[in-house]
């Protein structure tokens, strides 16, 4: 009973410690350029001391012990024994990177041992300031229950790289080295719950549209008592009742929405790390980081925006000397911003650097034999390269680019959520990203279309237009290409009934096309009729659609029967992959 109260216990001090050292990640960058605030070390000291406080009521005495030193350090600069700096930020960044590893590890055995990383390198260096603002420290001594709680110490640059993540290959053998856990111990570690902390305005919003369908249920169930008296009664309650159902759903959707801040404060820091290695001055600008977003693409748009603004700062700003020869303030300029619009959030990352290179990019892809020298590309299909595997016009492969991975890992993403990014550079003036992404996963207006004898969903975000095609328009490349002319535009025609049912359409005539954008170029889907449109709640697929091609979920239909949603991203890579 003590152990559950224990677990519980420790579940709850490292949510809310969590969060804590994310908020105050930014604050650190602020005192940084304001050394003089003094409510911004406050709070800093605050949230160490709360940390340490509670790390020891849960039973956590290494990270009371670490989380010591650090407050030994903010009471000397609260003091005014020693002064903000750039290197006494950097220590107070690296601290608390490191209690993150620290909380993760905590999270993976909350009633096992625990594994801590040696913290040396960092308490040494705060030893080496406290020295010199006059504190003499006595030595370190390991309290026995210290001792019990961590069954070895390791190097923490065996399996961490710099930025905080854990290494795959020396993350497994930590994994191994753990001692052998009870089978309950494995089936509880298979699947974790995840918490997440709402407002309760919200909470109190669901109740009481709960309370109001109750309310509404009750009237319908006395009204069917007598049908042909109550008819007009009942006729209104179920209008009622349907608003009521609308609200629950937007409600309920909205409790997985959560704000941009978190990510946008950890930009900050990305920019501040980036720009220091590279020796380059870059300002950084924040605009709609309250905006909010479905938790599940919250959760992976962390590492694409890394990827983008190291990717500004790398290729795009230039040196401060040479931003001076072309006329342009020594500091470079990188804008993220958030906004919505007709239910699509949209992300800018915009920079003033030198922009993208359009010959460059053709030369190098050329290189690659991504392309032939023969392909005719406009400008938007030459600055969509960029996103290709192994793709980098960079010749010197550095810690931070050149390995034609990062870009690509956000060509997945937008991939993976029905999204989509768009390039619109100018040399020598600078680069824009846009990301457009769906604000929510779970329900979404859908188009019906019917391939075949088959009904199937196209989410209304990736149609582009719906055309009726003349069959002389048609015009066949080989075997398993044609080709279409649309008022000039020549695209792809898809025939989807033979991609995905392996079935050739052998159907005569004029066709029906849904034209679609992928990546900066137009493809048609040829389809058969277009029975509607109807607001689609996803269900994920089965195990045995699961990893089918073509295709990302199911719903139900208003008449009751189970359709499938076409996944437009995959059904192009199965397309390219045929055809090529």
């Amino acid at each position: 009973m003590e152990d559950t109260v224990l677990v519980e216990m420790r579940k709850c001090f490292l949510i809310e410690a969590a969060e804590l050292i994310v908020e105050v990640e930014s604050t650190f960058l602020e005192l940084e350029s304001d050394p003089s605030n003094k409510e911004h070390i406050q709070h800093i000291f605050r949230v160490y001391h709360n940390i340490k406080g509670s790390s020891a009521a849960v039973g956590l005495e290494a990270l009371s012990k670490f989380t010591h030193q650090i407050e030994n350090l903010l009471s000397k600069i609260i003091q005014e024994l020693i002064a903000v700096n750039g290197e006494v930020v950097d220590i107070l960044l690296a601290s608390n990177d490191r209690l993150k590893i620290m909380f993760s590890l905590c999270q993976d055995s909350l009633d096992g041992q625990i594994i801590f990383p040696d913290n040396s390198d960092i308490t040494s260096e705060i030893q080496v300031i406290l020295q010199g603002s006059g504190e003499k420290s006595a030595p370190e001594v390991v309290p026995a229950s210290l001792e019990n709680q961590c069954a070895k110490q390791i190097d923490i640059s065996d399996f961490v790289n710099e930025d905080g993540s854990f290494k795959e290959e020396n993350h497994e053998e930590i994994i191994e080295e753990k001692p052998e856990r009870s089978e309950k111990q494995e089936k509880h570690d298979k699947k974790q719950d995840e918490y997440i902390r709402l407002p309760l305005s919200k909470v109190d919003g669901l109740l009481d549209a709960l309370g109001e369908q109750a309310i509404l249920n009750t009237i319908l169930d006395q009204g069917r008592m007598n049908l042909s008296a109550n008819g007009e009664m009942i006729e209104k309650t179920i209008v009622q009742l349907s608003k009521i159902t609308y609200h629950l759903q937007q409600t309920a959707l909205s409790l997985r929405m959560f704000n941009l801040n978190t990510i946008f404060s950890k930009m900050k820091r990305i920019v501040r790390d980036t720009a220091k290695q590279l020796n380059k001055e870059v300002n950084f600008i924040t605009q709609g980081e309250a905006l909010e977003v479905d938790k599940t693409i919250l959760d992976e748009l962390d590492s694409p925006l890394v990827h983008l603004i190291r990717n500004a700062i790398d290729h795009g700003i230039e040196p401060a000397a040479i931003r001076k020869e072309m006329g342009k303030k020594p500091e470079g300029t990188i804008k993220l911003s958030a906004s919505t619009h007709g239910g699509f959030l949209y992300i800018e990352i915009v920079d003033d650097g030198n922009g993208l290179n359009k010959e460059k990019i053709l030369k190098r892809a050329i290189e690659k034999k991504i392309i032939t020298p023969e392909q005719s590309l406009n400008d938007k299909e030459i600055y969509q390269l960029i996103f290709k595997s192994d793709f980098s016009t960079k010749e010197q492969v550095s810690e931070l680019s050149g390995r034609g991975v990062g870009m690509n890992v956000v060509k997945n993403f937008v991939d993976k959520f029905r999204g989509s990014i768009d390039i619109k550079t100018e040399e020598a003036k600078g680069t824009n990203y846009i990301i457009k992404l769906p604000l929510s996963l779970g329900i979404f207006n859908g188009m019906i279309v019917l391939i075949d004898d088959g009904k199937f969903i196209i989410p209304n975000a990736d149609v582009k237009e719906i055309v009726q095609i003349a069959s002389d328009t048609c015009h066949r490349v080989d075997e398993q290409e044609k080709i279409i002319d649309i008022k000039g535009r020549v695209m792809p025609l898809i025939d989807i009934k033979s991609l995905l049912l392996g079935v050739c359409d052998k159907t005569e005539g004029n066709v029906l096309a849904i034209i679609i954008e992928h990546h900066g170029r137009e493809y048609a889907l040829r389809i058969h009729d277009i029975l509607g449109q109807q607001k689609i709640v996803f269900k994920n697929l089965g195990s045995e659609l699961k990893h089918r091609p073509g295709f990302s979920g199911g719903t139900i239909l208003a008449d009751g029967k189970a359709a499938l949603i076409l996944d437009v991203a995959s059904i192009i890579r199965l397309y390219q992959g045929v055809s090529t």
